[in-house]
């Protein structure tokens, strides 16, 4: 129980990635032709793809009514604002932040006016007293609420999450999981097995609800396995994965020791024994029999990365986390063997065969005892060493009510969300702050909230008035989150 307890501590720490998220579900872009979620504007665009009376700009989002015409609609890919400043009129689509579908009959506020989407997602406010910068709020029944403060276009695109993730459940085995050597003790070495499997884009899913894993009757993860002395049967394993897409089921196997103190699980010690690597596999539905063959790492093809850790931020914990990014299967997050600033190597599957056209990230966390307060910096194409950047600040004098909160904004970040949280720590309400007053009043109160979570994102070239949250996705480099309660 002290290994998986081990195990169950260091995910809660890669999933400390999960905080950086702002909810960038997919949508498809345009065509050349201004087909796709571009749509044909009146005004001259910037591109090559003419359409109609307007020019598309080369994404296939149509023209943008920079010319004479009105402003034409446009859904922004995982959200977003565009065609700045507001001047009477702002069209807001409604969408499924994971899957980028519209959401039909959702209820949009701008002000003192509500308007229902239609079958698009589409809700368009037309009135010439609407000037300047606003509070653009979707709801949907099922899904957390979401907010622009400080929206400054006449395209706006908000992206609510479902308050409970649609989940599929892959089952399976490692099938030669008693001939991969290591060793094992009574009270000493033990062979771990954790299963995982490709997740979405880092930032998909700030202010969405987490994915559990299930667990057996004496609360073991069905997604771990250990071999020991007292137990060397089989490794059969359960994870459960967000349903819809492609997804990559892997296996890291790890030689662990106790270090002598079966009861301490801080100085557990790791080395990788190999990996476990699967073929991408539908989500959409449940998913069976996904045996997996594992390879020891003298038989693989690896690659070493080494990781240089900022100076430390004072927090408890402050770990590396490395990962393959394969577009558009997801990120195999490698949490094992721990790296931090003692231990700075690790050993990862090279870029070839099934990771052929992926890169290498590492996302630094770092993190209080009691998950309230966090930091955590990103490298992109990382090789040999990948240096991260130093720990963004966090917010200060946050306090937070049921109708708003306020808070000291991060001098180096570009924009904050604050996410109202219920009892059990899932969302109701992601409010993407733009404006830097630091004060938010929301259109309603946050009914039920009993935390408020407030992440700054340090994002370079960000626009307030012209973004696009799956731009957002690829170039943010440093966040920090700070929890408080709403009183």
């Amino acid at each position: 129980m002290v290994i998986l307890t081990m195990w169950k501590w260091a995910l809660r720490t890669a999933l400390v990635l999960a905080l950086v998220t702002a909810g960038c579900g997919g949508g498809s872009e345009g065509g050349d032709d201004g087909s796709g979620s571009g749509d044909t504007g009146s005004g001259s665009g910037d591109g090559d793809g003419d359409t109609g009376s307007g020019s598309g700009d080369g994404d296939g989002d149509g023209g943008d009514g920079d010319g004479d015409g009105p402003l034409q609609p446009r859904l922004i890919p995982g959200g977003g604002v565009d065609n700045g400043p507001i001047n009477g009129v702002v069209h807001v689509y409604a969408i499924d932040a994971a899957s980028g579908a519209p959401l039909s009959g959702a209820a949009v506020t701008i002000g003192g006016t509500e308007l229902t989407t239609d079958g698009s997602g589409l809700a368009t406010f037309e009135d010439s007293g609407l000037q300047g910068a606003q509070t653009v709020t979707a709801t949907a029944s099922g899904y957390a609420a979401t907010s622009f403060v400080g929206a400054n276009g006449g395209n706006v695109t908000l992206g609510l999450d479902k308050r409970q993730i649609d989940t599929a459940m892959l089952t399976g085995s490692i099938s030669n999981w008693g001939q991969l050597g290591g060793s094992v003790s009574i009270g000493g070495d033990y062979v771990l097995g954790v299963i995982l499997n490709s997740s979405p884009p880092i930032l998909a899913s700030v202010g969405a609800a987490t994915v559990d894993q299930p667990v057996d009757m004496d609360n073991v993860p069905l997604n771990t396995c250990v071999r020991t002395v007292l137990d060397s049967g089989p490794c059969n394993w359960t994870v459960m994965a967000r349903r819809g897409g492609m997804t990559v089921p892997f296996a890291l196997i790890l030689q662990g020791n106790t270090n002598g103190t079966n009861n301490d699980i801080s100085d557990d010690v790791y080395e990788l024994l190999g990996y476990a690597i699967g073929t991408p596999v539908d989500a959409g539905s449940n998913q069976n029999g996904l045996n997996l063959t594992a390879k020891r790492k003298q038989d693989l093809d690896l690659t070493q990365l080494s990781v240089a850790m900022p100076a430390s931020t004072g927090l408890e914990a402050e770990i590396a986390v490395p990962y393959i990014d394969l577009g558009a299967r997801g990120q195999l997050v490698f949490p094992f063997p721990v790296l931090d600033a003692s231990n700075t190597r690790i050993e990862l599957p090279s870029l070839s065969g099934d990771f052929a056209g992926g890169e290498y990230q590492v996302a630094g966390v770092a993190v209080n005892d009691d998950n309230t307060v966090s930091s955590t910096s990103i490298v992109r194409g990382a090789s040999g060493t990948a240096q991260l950047p130093g720990w963004l600040d966090r917010a200060g004098s946050l306090s937070a009510s049921a109708s708003g909160f306020s808070f000291s904004p991060v001098g180096d970040a570009e924009f904050h969300v604050g996410t109202y949280l219920d009892g059990n720590g899932s969302p109701l309400w992601r409010v993407i702050v733009l404006d830097p007053s630091g004060d938010v009043t929301l259109p309603s109160a946050a009914s039920g909230a009993s935390a408020l979570r407030l992440t700054a994102f340090d994002v370079a070239g960000f626009d307030v008035g012209d973004f696009s949250l799956a731009d957002v996705d690829v170039t943010v480099s440093r966040a920090s989150d700070v929890q408080t309660s709403v009183r």
